[in-house]
């Protein structure tokens, strides 16, 4: 008796095994990427925190841009940076850097106003979603 595995047998595993990865690849990197977009949301949410404790030391966000003394979120897949301030209001905006800038095609940069609105603009490309979906 024959003990082991045909060549045939062997081809059907790696055949299985590829269709398996093709599938899943693709969920998994939007996975990883929302993950990432997760890390930029939370980086500005914490700069906005920041913005509203300096204003409620000196009544105004116009000097807050001290507030940028780290220039990329936590987990490095964003760079800050405030956009607009004036006495009353401000712009924040999380860019996608390194591999997330080129996999998050959906949502792009995502920006935080001091009223609270959520939104996303254009960085490299065209962002394919919106705001509702990428917050």
């Amino acid at each position: 008796m024959n003990k082991g595995f045909s060549l045939l047998e062997l081809l059907m595993v790696v055949a299985i095994v590829g269709i398996i990865t093709a599938i899943a690849y693709p969920g998994y990197r939007n996975h990883v990427t929302r993950v990432h977009r997760i890390d930029g949301q939370t980086a500005l949410l914490d700069l906005a925190n920041r913005m509203e404790r300096y204003y409620a030391e000196h009544d105004t966000y116009q000097t807050g841009t001290d507030m940028l003394t780290n220039i990329a979120s936590d987990g490095g897949w964003y760079k800050l940076s405030i956009t607009q301030a004036t006495n009353a209001t401000y712009v924040l905006q999380a860019t996608p850097i390194s591999t997330q800038a080129t996999n998050d095609k959906l949502c792009q940069s995502l920006t935080l106003t001091s009223s609270g609105v959520k939104d996303i603009t254009s960085a490299a490309t065209a962002p394919t979603g919106n705001s509702r979906l990428c917050w």
